[in-house]
C-alpha cells in the first residue's frame, strides 16, 4: 500500500506540473489580450479629435479588444474552478505518513468496521468477481485508485444451497 501511495503522489506531482504549465499559458493569453486592448486605447488616444470617422472606428476596435480581455479572463476563471485541487507539502507529508501507518491503523482496536470500510472506499476503485472461472473458487480482481490491479482466488466454503442448509443445522431438508 505505501508503494501505491508513492505512485499516487508521483502522479499528483505530474498533474501539478501540467497545471502550472497550463496556468502559465493562460497568463500569457490574458497578458496578450490586455496588451492588444492597451494598444487599441493608445491608437484611439493618438487620433486627432477632428478626424471623427477614424476616431469612431478606433473606439469600436478598442471596445472590441476590451470585450476580448473580459472573455479571456472569464474563461480563465472558469478553468481555474474546474482545475483539480492540488495537494500541498503538508497534505503530501500526511499522505505519506498515512501510507506508512495504514497497517497499524487498520489493526488498531479503535478502528471500527465503518472506518475500515471508508478506508477501502478511498483506496479501491472497483472489484470484479467471477465464481464460474474455477470450480470451488471465486476469482476476484481489485482495481486500485492508482490504476494498479491485483487478482486473487478464494476457496469457496459453501458450494450449493444444500451445503449451506447442512451448515446451519437443517440437514434433513425440512424448514427450520
Amino acid at each position: 500500500m505505501p508503494d501505491q501511495i508513492e505512485i499516487a503522489l508521483a502522479a499528483a506531482g505530474q498533474l501539478e506540473q501540467e497545471s502550472r504549465q497550463l496556468e502559465r499559458q493562460w497568463a500569457l493569453r490574458v497578458e496578450r489580450a490586455r496588451y492588444e486592448a492597451e494598444r487599441a486605447r493608445r491608437q484611439y488616444d493618438a487620433v486627432e479629435p477632428e478626424n471623427r470617422l477614424v476616431a469612431r472606428s478606433l473606439e469600436r476596435a478598442w471596445e472590441e479588444k476590451l470585450r476580448v480581455v473580459e472573455a479571456v479572463e472569464q474563461q480563465h476563471a472558469r478553468w481555474r474552478v474546474q482545475e483539480p485541487l492540488l495537494i500541498g507539502p503538508a497534505e503530501r507529508a500526511g499522505l505519506q505518513a498515512l501510507g506508512e501507518n495504514l497497517p497499524r491503523i487498520w489493526h488498531t482496536a479503535t478502528t471500527s468496521a465503518a472506518d475500515r470500510k471508508r478506508i477501502l472506499r478511498f483506496v479501491i476503485r472497483e472489484v470484479v468477481l467471477d465464481q464460474k472461472r474455477t470450480r470451488g473458487q471465486v476469482w476476484l480482481k481489485i482495481v486500485w485508485q492508482t490504476g494498479a490491479t491485483s487478482e486473487h482466488h478464494v476457496q469457496r466454503r459453501v458450494h450449493t444451497y444444500r451445503d449451506y442448509r447442512t451448515l446451519i443445522g437443517c440437514g434433513d431438508g425440512s424448514p427450520s
